[in-house]
């Protein structure tokens, strides 16, 4: 098979490429780690396309980036470019969190601050929030510190903020109760 030049096959953001992208990865673990690394530079609307690109591989293949999760989860909270973000947290909520403890406290904490961003946009806030919830889940004595956080965005975020941190504080609260 001819090699792909990944940089040159995303001009667009259309997902008719983005789906031969997604066809030509395959279950190719060196054209995977060739699309993960272009999204990790961070250059722009590349590097989105190729984040994307990377997150609807995995989904078409279920598994195929387990081996990049705890990277990626590692990652995420020092990363500028929004959509990268996005596009990975969206493959990893696919996914269990972490055993490394280390990553998921960063990771953790990150998503934590996520919450009431004012600058994050809103899908990156709401994957924040479900991670955080995921992380409670694992760790319930989180609760303490998560329910008074969702408490606040029920009362003064958006109308589909709120809705989702209503969702998860009754999860919380039904599993764990609130004290």
């Amino acid at each position: 098979m001819p090699d792909v030049d990944f940089e040159k096959l995303l001009v667009d953001s259309s997902r008719a490429l983005a789906d031969l992208a997604v066809e030509r990865i395959g279950n190719d673990p060196d054209l995977l780690d060739e699309i993960y690394h272009i999204a990790l530079k961070e250059d722009g609307q590349v590097s989105m396309r190729a984040a994307r690109v990377f997150d609807l591989a995995d989904e078409a293949k279920p598994g195929l980036a387990k081996s990049y999760l705890d990277d990626a989860a590692n990652r995420i909270p020092g990363m500028k470019h929004t959509s990268v973000q996005r596009c990975l947290m969206r493959t990893l909520s696919r996914y269990p969190l972490t055993d490394d403890e280390d990553i998921l406290g960063r990771f953790y904490d990150f998503c934590y601050k996520l919450i009431t961003s004012q600058t994050a946009p809103v899908a990156v806030r709401y994957y924040g929030m479900f991670f955080a919830h995921q992380t409670c889940l694992k760790e319930p004595d989180l609760k303490h510190e998560l329910i008074p956080m969702l408490e606040e965005v029920i009362r003064i975020d958006s109308p589909g903020m709120k809705v989702r941190a209503r969702d998860f504080l009754k999860d919380i609260i039904k599993r764990f109760g609130r004290d």
